[in-house]
């Protein structure tokens, strides 16, 4: 028989169907690369690549010099991961296509899928105190009780993903928003902007109060920078909300040249109502977001923002909970830098506007 295109994914299927039915010992010697030449009359080319499939499924062993082996397939490791229902559910939170835990999940599922885990995902955690020995990777904690979290990381391998302070009781894993403003301002004061308003929800809101911190470190450097009249908060991400902020902000004697919103829903209703009010973005203002959902490369113009690298996140989340199965636990708060995604929305200020 001659080499034939695929010939290979034929023979992998076949050695696959004669390892599971023979069920020999772990370490036993299999075919020879010779042996399977012969009995499929193909190239040894042909048969490594066969081989080479069955070595990456943990089915066999190459060993140099001595031939190839039956190699024990170790069972998948059960991970579960756990979104809480507020996090799919809450129209403020969540962008269409649950943008953030779904970035969270991809990342976690592609780890998982090279160390070979049987992930189950579910959404909510009801809580018994009888749930023992269990790998979990938590999305927002806000299904549970600090009690119930408490116990489930005592009795359980556990990772806390995204979140907005260091958890006290188990390992999280988050992004660290305050370096994302400190990212966003220093890019709007390199492109000479210094008026800088900032649009944010409720600054006591702990997902925000990091950013608003980042903002007023770098405008309270210089005194004559700082002005509270240019902090906007809303109680909404609605468009009316944000509206609203931006009538106030430029309304004002002295106007900002620049916008940083601390969501990119908000920095999206400010592009719109500069459009409603012929406000050139970015000449006569630019606009900068947070977050790097996916409408905000196809706004007009593509917005500026922040990637709150929640991919990562879900990878990092992933190869932390796997390290901990392996070499015990650990109490760690691991943040994850973000990235400034520089698009048109932002531009140099021209001399003749500089404030």
């Amino acid at each position: 028989m001659s080499d034939t295109p695929y010939l290979w994914r034929r023979i992998v299927r076949e050695l696959r169907q004669d390892l599971e039915t023979r069920r020999l010992p772990a370490g036993a010697k299999y075919y020879s690369l010779a042996e399977i030449c012969s009995k499929y009359g193909v190239s040894a080319i042909t048969v490594r690549r066969a081989f080479n499939e069955l070595e990456q499924e943990g089915l066999i062993q190459k060993r140099r010099f001595q031939g190839t082996f039956v190699r024990r397939r170790e069972a998948a490791l059960p991970v579960t991961l756990v979104v809480s229902e507020a996090m799919l559910s809450h129209p403020s939170i969540i962008p269409p296509r649950h943008y953030f835990w779904s970035e969270i999940m991809r990342g976690v599922s592609d780890v998982a899928q090279e160390h070979n885990v049987s992930l189950e995902t579910r959404s909510g955690l009801f809580y018994r105190p009888s749930l023992r020995g269990l790998n979990l990777i938590i999305v927002d904690n806000g299904d549970l009780r600090r009690e119930a979290l408490q116990d489930l990381a005592a009795h359980n391998t556990v990772v806390f993903a995204h979140g907005y302070a260091p958890n006290p009781w188990a390992t999280i894993v988050r992004t660290d928003f305050r370096k994302g403003t400190l990212l966003a301002i220093k890019h709007l004061f390199g492109l000479g902007r210094r008026r800088i308003g900032y649009i944010t929800g409720l600054i006591s809101n702990p997902w925000l109060t990091s950013r608003f911190d980042g903002y007023w470190t770098v405008m309270h450097r210089d005194r004559k920078l700082w002005d509270w009249d240019l902090v906007a908060e809303t109680i909404s991400d609605d468009a009316e909300a944000t509206f609203a902020a931006m009538q106030r902000l430029l309304n004002q004697r002295n106007p900002p040249t620049a916008i940083f919103a601390t969501n990119d829903a908000k920095a999206l209703h400010v592009l719109e109502y500069c459009r409603m009010n012929g406000i050139r973005v970015p000449q006569d203002l630019s606009v900068i977001g947070f977050d790097n959902i996916p409408e905000a490369a196809q706004a007009d113009p593509p917005l500026t923002t922040i990637n709150t690298q929640l991919h990562k996140l879900g990878q990092l989340a992933m190869r932390t909970l796997l390290r901990y199965i392996a070499r015990g636990k650990k109490h760690e708060d691991i943040l994850v830098a973000p990235e400034l995604v520089v698009r048109a929305s932002t531009k140099v200020l021209s001399r003749s506007r500089v404030r």
